[in-house]
């Protein structure tokens, strides 16, 4: 009689399309398999490490039975990597563990090379590096986290003076949260004089919650006092009127420079300015919002070419969505560009991103594992089936995607939990498929949101897209359904080339050219639309608008 304990091989052939394939014994001898007697229907590959029973049987023929697979070198099992895709990796990067967290060449430009404005498309990872900035402290190094969520922005905007220019009128009011921010630091480092922190520890009490309107209302309270010779500050907000806060802030933003100016030490000292696009969607106040923002980035590169001649190493830094950013109106914009870092994604960087996470999500101890290697633990193959052919799985949601790191962690996210949901073990050519769809209602729900301050209209645009029913179309279509929705009432004004435009910039859109090349503004940031030439849907958008 065979033997009939657990025995190990690799598999020699596997034939998904019939159900079959053999495998190799580590006796040297190999048996045949059929997909039914595979435990859970996992998908094999050629190569795959498995154990399997021997069948009993009369003849010579052997036939392997209860095939499994090997956990993998690094010892975890394909449903204990779904499920960590599923449940650990977030689009949120405040709600992700630090562990996932990839370092980009960006950071290095901040720490090293002075660069503090850090301008990204939203989901490019700008909230990741800002977080990770903030995980930075230590001895020589500390860091102040000015986050806008939720915060209201009219606490700021009453703030603003009058004497200065448009662009110039909330200078003040920004210099002094951003020196009250380096004096707090200041306060929790142990080198400086024991005097000198006594009083800024009455000033700056801890609190325990960390949210920055708290901080703004401490740094603006009806009381403030810092007494250090030759410094003393005392200062009554309650009964100040409007025209005298200027005045009172600018005379506690000169004692809050000279006192930083004269008793700083060579730490570093971070202020990590995030979330500002939360008051973007505002559209009645959007003016004084891009006056605020320029004001903004005028007193950080004040702030830079004050200290950054003496040595002093203060690290205001502003994260910014690059559509906004653009927005911004200032004959001397360009002078930003030496303080600046784009954040983008190429393919190679992508591929590294994600081999990061899925190397942390095996093991956080493992120091290296490529993007092939990685990809094919997640997916056990390089390709999938679909329409009859086969299709590199990579290419095909990189196709989906504009290329954003939050867009790959959606698609995988989907894909785990597809997977576990009908119980299957492996992502196979379905899953895949199927989490496309999703993907797709993702990120129509995405740019409706994003595009919600820009273009109001946006969902009855998609609406417009969604009854021409082709994903490429001529610009003469798009007018005829938005001069009907006019006609109709649903729209109150036809912009149809200015509705495309903005399409096109998100790249909601593109353009296929005579050669039958198509361009999308992700991925050729310097092209524009031309109305004359076919129109073309973004693949990842076109299940959502049924096209």
């Amino acid at each position: 009689m065979d033997d009939i304990s657990n025995k190990k091989g690799t598999v020699k052939v596997y034939r998904e399309d019939k159900g079959f394939g053999f495998i190799r014994g580590d006796d040297g001898d190999d048996r045949y398999f059929n997909i039914k007697n595979v435990k859970n229907k996992i998908v094999l590959k050629r190569k795959d490490r498995v154990t399997f029973l021997d069948l009993p049987s009369a003849n010579m023929k052997k036939e392997a039975v209860n095939v499994c697979i090997l956990k993998d070198e690094f010892g975890v099992d394909n449903t204990k990597l779904l499920e960590r895709i599923k449940n650990e990796w977030k689009l949120e990067a405040q709600l992700e563990n630090e562990i996932y967290f990839y370092n980009v060449e960006e950071i290095y430009e901040i720490i090293h090379n002075n660069k503090c404005f850090v301008i990204g498309r939203k989901g490019a990872g700008k909230t990741a590096i800002a977080k990770h900035l903030l995980n930075m402290n230590r001895f020589d190094t500390y860091t102040e986290n000015i986050d806008f969520k939720n915060f209201p922005f009219n606490d700021i905007y009453q703030y603003y003076d009058s004497s200065f220019t448009y662009f110039n009128q909330y200078i003040t009011i920004w210099k002094f949260i951003i020196y009250g921010s380096i004096l707090r630091m200041m306060s929790l480092n142990e080198r400086l004089d024991g005097r000198l922190l006594k009083s800024l520890r009455e000033a700056f009490p801890i609190d325990s919650i960390d949210a920055f309107d708290r901080k703004f209302h401490n740094l603006t309270k009806t009381r403030f006092k810092i007494k250090f010779e030759p410094f003393s500050l005392d200062v009554d907000n309650q009964d100040i009127k409007e025209e005298g806060f200027a005045k009172t802030v600018s005379e506690q933003c000169r004692i809050f420079e000279d006192i930083i100016f004269h008793h700083i030490d060579n730490s570093k000292y971070f202020i990590i300015m995030d979330a500002l696009d939360d008051d973007f969607n505002a559209y009645p106040s959007r003016e004084h919002y891009i006056s605020l923002l320029t004001s903004l980035f005028k007193a950080v590169q004040e702030i830079k070419g004050k200290f950054l001649n003496k040595r002093f190493q203060i690290l205001p830094v502003i994260f910014l969505r690059d559509d906004i950013y653009h927005q911004i109106n200032y004959s001397e914009k360009t002078k930003w560009q030496d303080l600046s870092v784009n954040l983008s994604w190429s393919e190679i960087k992508i591929k590294k991103m994600l081999a990061y996470r899925v190397m942390k999500s095996i093991n956080p101890d493992l120091k290296a594992l490529d993007f092939d290697g990685a990809w094919k633990k997640v997916f056990k193959t390089e390709y999938f089936n679909i329409y009859n052919s086969q299709k590199n799985i990579f290419d095909y949601i990189t196709e989906k995607t504009t290329r954003r790191p939050r867009d790959y962690v959606q698609y995988l996210i989907t894909c785990a939990q597809l997977t576990l949901s009908s119980g299957k073990v492996n992502i196979d050519s379905g899953i895949i498929f199927e989490a496309g769809k999703y993907f797709s209602k993702y990120l129509r729900q995405d740019y409706e949101m994003q595009l919600a301050a820009v273009l109001p209209e946006i969902k009855i645009i998609f609406n417009a897209i969604q009854q021409i029913g082709k994903p490429i179309f001529k610009f003469t279509e798009f007018f005829e359904k938005i001069e009907q929705f006019v006609s109709q009432g649903k729209l109150a004004a036809s912009h149809e080339e200015a509705f495309l435009t903005t399409l096109f910039e998100y790249s909601i859109i593109g353009n296929q050219k005579k050669n039958n090349h198509i361009i999308f503004k992700h991925s050729s940031y310097s092209s524009e639309l031309d109305i004359n030439e076919n129109i073309v849907v973004h693949e990842g958008l076109r299940s959502a608008l049924y096209l």
